[in-house]
């Protein structure tokens, strides 16, 4: 049957007293029925198994898949050729960016008022018609935040509305580099300030790196390898953290302390420079080892459910 479900009407046994048996069509999601055949090449269809009929049968569903529009409001703007106008379930279609003189495009929608978060795509095994809704901003009032991430993972840009502060992307990962900021040149010598730096026109930002030359802490498993040693004011928090973000604190901290996160079996997932707050989103939820210098204290990393 293939993933589909039989009409429970079609009896799994027979004999030569039967009466005719007209066979009912099944159903599968996302699809068609076309017919039960002999083959699973639809060699011959078979609707009946005629009044003394003899003989075990096998007989096989055959299926088409539903073809679901796809309908685009543009507002004004002009579609991407590639966007194609249906799908099936068996399709994965990758949205393709419209345009619209004037206006910058900040993703498709399933609802007009773009509540939630843009649309990249249509999975395999979806379903149903479906609208997406182009959001647009007008190029004269937004900025393009470009991030160089130098050899880095690649980090997207951002659109950001003219003289308006802009949000720290996800930072970057480069093997055998801690990352240690975005700068305003390549050299790396002014830090990019997300809290108070605005954006007034089209900027590129770099990222620092620093040579990883970290250790983990002798045994991440032990609990007594992993308390706060050497330093009795450190304090890391929100504990768990909610948000993806983390605060390490204290007066006896310097600017250039380096911060290791290790997971329990001991293995680096993150090393930065001391900062006001760490993005730790990327992690999943778990218990982490929080390294501070030679200093370290557990920590419980959950994730927020929206």
């Amino acid at each position: 049957m293939y993933g589909s479900t039989n009409n429970v009407a079609n009896p799994s046994t027979y004999t030569i007293e039967s009466g005719t048996i007209t066979l009912q069509a099944p159903t599968k999601t996302g699809y068609t029925f076309t017919g039960w055949f002999t083959g699973i090449y639809a060699d011959t269809k078979v609707t009946t198994i005629p009044a003394g009929s003899t003989g075990g049968k096998t007989l096989y569903a055959i299926w088409a898949a539903v073809s679901y529009t796809i309908h685009y409001e543009l507002d004004g703007g002009s579609n991407n050729v590639n966007n194609p106008a249906t799908y099936t379930i068996e399709d994965a279609v990758a949205l393709q960016d419209p345009t619209k003189v004037g206006y910058r495009f900040l993703g498709w929608y399933d609802n007009a008022g773009f509540a939630g978060s843009a649309i990249t795509s249509i999975a395999v095994g979806s379903t149903g018609d479906t609208t997406f809704y182009a959001n647009w901003i007008d190029s004269s009032v937004v900025s393009t935040l470009t991030f160089d991430s130098q050899g880095g993972s690649e980090v997207a840009a951002k659109y950001i509305e003219k003289d308006a502060t802009a949000t720290p992307p996800a930072d970057p990962t480069k093997s055998g580099y801690i990352f240690d900021g975005w700068y305003k040149e390549a050299a790396c010598t002014n830090a990019w300030n997300f809290a108070t730096d605005v954006v007034t026109a089209n900027v590129t930002l770099y990222a620092k790196w620093i040579e990883d030359n970290s250790t983990a802490p002798t045994d991440p498993t032990d609990p007594t390898s992993v308390a706060t040693q050497g330093i009795a004011s450190l304090q890391i928090y929100p504990n768990p953290t909610t948000n993806g973000e983390l605060r390490i604190e204290s007066g006896e901290l310097n600017a250039g302390d380096r911060v290791e996160i290790y997971n329990v079996n001991g293995t680096l997932v993150g090393a930065y420079r001391i900062r006001p707050t760490i993005n730790i989103a990327h992690l999943p939820a778990g218990i982490y080892i929080v390294k501070v210098g030679n200093r370290a204290a557990k920590v419980v990393k959950q994730f927020r459910q929206e």
